[in-house]
């Protein structure tokens, strides 16, 4: 499990490198296994292995690698949404505290100081799953500078009311961030499907490579191969040049030249 967590927490690339590498060495596993080992011998015994064996792994596999990747898909988009919504809230708070109003003169440098201070501090300790001391101290004092300020005038109240559901609204995004940063990704599920594309590696190898090669139709394939050799050999750079094909030409069938459907016929059966 550990290895699991190690290699997520690797950037895009590396995981595909490192994932690319893993099957890759499976494969020569599975071959040397199957062909060049003391093993091969019982491992190329099985027989009667049908196509059909393999889909249903595969099925299985495809279905959970969607599921991942349908969580990850909506964890990435659930972050995105709560980072664009904290800064729609320390706009909103900026609007609402202009540099015009002496009741809320220090909210513009607070603002500005906890916004350093997520993006310089706390984005880091994210990746630890851990929040900064800092952000939550430069938070602590523009929540009392929002408390302290006075009211003034006819629209004073709404605005200070505004103020409070902005910076609720920050505090309840910020910490949303955190759990997501902190919510690690369930290494059970990464580690299944690992195991599931090597058992599915291992069901297509049992239909495909271990099984017997029909002799009959390789043999009847090199026959037709080797007329065809034999034929453009013998024709060379004339026939070429002819850029057509009379049925006469062919060296492997006796078929009457004008009948090109039986001449056809008989070279698909061949094959």
């Amino acid at each position: 499990m550990k290895i699991v967590g190690i290699w997520l927490e690797l950037p895009v690339w590396q995981q595909l490198l490192a994932l690319s590498g893993f099957y890759a060495t499976t494969v020569v596993a599975i071959h040397l296994l199957a062909f060049h080992s003391p093993a091969s011998g019982w491992t190329r015994s099985f027989k009667g292995v049908v196509a059909p064996f393999f889909v249903s792994v595969a099925l299985i596999f495809g279905l959970l690698l969607g599921f991942v990747a349908g969580e990850v898909w909506h964890r990435n988009t659930d972050a995105v949404q709560v980072v664009r919504g904290e800064g729609d809230a320390l706009f909103a708070l900026s609007h609402l505290s202009p540099d015009s109003d002496p009741g809320a003169a220090k909210l513009p440098n607070l603002i500005l100081a906890y916004a350093q201070s997520v993006v310089g501090e706390e984005w880091r300790q994210m990746r630890e799953g851990k929040r900064a001391a800092a952000t939550e101290t430069a938070f602590t004092s523009l929540l009392s500078a929002i408390v302290a300020a006075p009211v003034s005038g006819s629209s004073g109240a709404a605005v200070q009311r505004a103020r409070f559901d902005a910076v609720l609204k920050l505090h309840t995004l910020r910490e949303t961030r955190l759990a997501i940063a902190g919510d690690r990704t369930d290494e059970i599920k990464w580690t299944t499907l690992l195991i599931l594309g090597l058992i599915s590696q291992i069901a297509i190898a049992a239909v495909h490579a271990l099984q017997k090669l029909d002799i009959s139709l390789l043999r009847d394939m090199l026959l037709a191969l080797q007329s065809a050799l034999l034929y453009w050999t013998e024709q060379g750079e004339a026939a070429k040049a002819k850029l057509s094909y009379r049925a006469d030409d062919c060296p492997t069938c006796n078929t009457a030249s004008d009948n090109a459907y039986a001449h056809v016929s008989h070279l698909l059966d061949r094959l």
